[in-house]
């Protein structure tokens, strides 16, 4: 059974301690379409980390159906500056006991995607 978890609460801590979340990367997937104003849920849940980033899982649901899913790599920094480690985002967030292992295809999903850091070169040139 998935806990629930109080994102409002959540999202006070992050404002109050002067944090933001940043994307690092994402991919999502339509079952569905989703027609423009239609009205649908979005469930979340934290899927796993490694040791930079968190990844969240959302999905748009109508009427208790899936329509679409998307996987979310994120970090976390500072607006004085700065990058919140994992310890002290969990230690202020809470990280379930239970969190499984990131998924192998997950793992593979965000080297591969991954962009040079910013502090290396990444000049604009097509192969």
């Amino acid at each position: 059974m998935a806990e629930q978890v109080d994102i409002g609460g959540q999202r006070d801590v992050v404002n109050q301690r002067g944090w933001y979340a940043v994307v690092a990367s994402e991919t999502i997937t339509f079952r569905k379409s989703l027609q423009l104003w239609q009205r649908f849920t979005v469930e979340s849940r934290l899927a796993g980390h490694d040791d930079k980033s968190v990844y969240m899982v959302h999905r748009a649901v109508v009427k208790g159906e899936i329509y679409a899913e998307m996987i979310v790599r994120a970090r976390f920094l500072r607006r004085s500056g700065g990058i919140v480690s994992l310890d002290e985002l969990f230690e202020a967030l809470y990280r379930p006991d239970d969190l499984p292992p990131l998924e192998p295809w997950v793992q593979t999903w965000a080297t591969g995607s991954a962009l040079p850091s910013t502090k290396a070169p990444a000049p604009s040139v097509w192969e």
